[in-house]
Parts: C-alpha cells; sequence; structure tokens
C-alpha cells in the first residue's frame, strides 16, 4: 500500500520518446524473475502504454525454470538461449507463449 515509483516524470518522458518513433533502453544488473511483474504492475496506473508494450531480455532459465517461469508469462520476452557455441535468440510474445507445453 506504500510502495511509490520514484521519479516517474522520467517514465512520461520515456513514453513521450516511445510515441515518437525513439528507441529507449532500460538496463539492469542483476535482473530478478520478478523484475518484468513488478515493472509491468508498477506502471499500469501511471504509463499504461509502456507497461503492455515492453520487451524483456532474459536467459533460456525464464523458461526451463518452475520457479522463473511464471513471472514471464503473459509478458514479451526476448530470450538468449546459450548452447555450447551456439546463441539462439528466440524473442517470444505473450500470445505466443501460452501453447508452448515444451518448456513445462
Amino acid at each position: 500500500r506504500n510502495s511509490y515509483v520514484g521519479n516517474i516524470s522520467v517514465f512520461s518522458d520515456m513514453e513521450n520518446q516511445l510515441r515518437q518513433g525513439h528507441n529507449v533502453v532500460l538496463m539492469s544488473n542483476h535482473q530478478t524473475e520478478a523484475d518484468p511483474a513488478v515493472i509491468a504492475l508498477s506502471l499500469e496506473r501511471s504509463n499504461p502504454w509502456i507497461s503492455e508494450n515492453i520487451v524483456y531480455v532474459a536467459g533460456d532459465r525464464v523458461l526451463t525454470d518452475p520457479l522463473c517461469k511464471p513471472f514471464s508469462m503473459g509478458r514479451s520476452v526476448c530470450i538468449i538461449m546459450l548452447n555450447c557455441c551456439f546463441c539462439f535468440l528466440l524473442i517470444l510474445l505473450p500470445e505466443s507463449i501460452s501453447h508452448l507445453n515444451i518448456f513445462s
């Protein structure tokens, strides 16, 4: 009940830039599995457009780890899968994740 988003004007500026066609990149170190859900829920009232259209970058753990997977469901995720010396880039939109049971 006492949580708030500080510097909310920064997100309004970002939304204006995005609507003008510019790119905005938010970077964090040591992202937690809950970050996509927390960011979306924190911005859904003040900046619903950002909350609905943000794309997250994550490793394949968000699909394979049963504790991580629920936090990424319903989000647009760009997944980077590393396997030996190959790097695969998989972009999943919320509507395409629902029928993928291979990662369950």
